[in-house]
């Protein structure tokens, strides 16, 4: 097995390692200032963290229903209704109607 030497450093690797992030008075101020705006935010839009909280048992049932998806309940397009004059392309790709077929559309 090969000898293990201590790892040291050395002047140069010292001098190419990035300097450490200074954070003075301004960082923080401005950090304050944003926790002060989402606060202000939360309370202005009605938001109530413990009742996000108390609703996490209701997503994780409501995710677990979810996935993985059960494809056993696809049927196939035969049995969906689409309006007279509606084709499947003209509902996946819904183009501007001509001025004739706006009229038809609009009765």
């Amino acid at each position: 097995m090969a000898e293990q030497r201590p790892v040291t450093a050395t002047v140069e690797d010292l001098d190419e390692a990035p300097t450490v992030p200074r954070r003075g008075a301004r960082f923080f101020v401005c950090l304050g200032l944003f926790f002060c705006i989402l606060a202000w935010s939360f309370q202005g839009a009605n938001f109530r963290p413990s009742e996000l909280f108390e609703g996490i048992p209701q997503i994780a049932v409501t995710l677990g229903r979810m996935l993985p998806p059960d494809f056993s309940k696809v049927t196939t397009a035969e049995n969906y209704f689409l309006p007279q004059g509606l084709s499947w392309p003209q509902l996946l790709l819904p183009l501007p109607l001509s001025e004739s077929e706006a009229r038809v559309k609009q009765r």
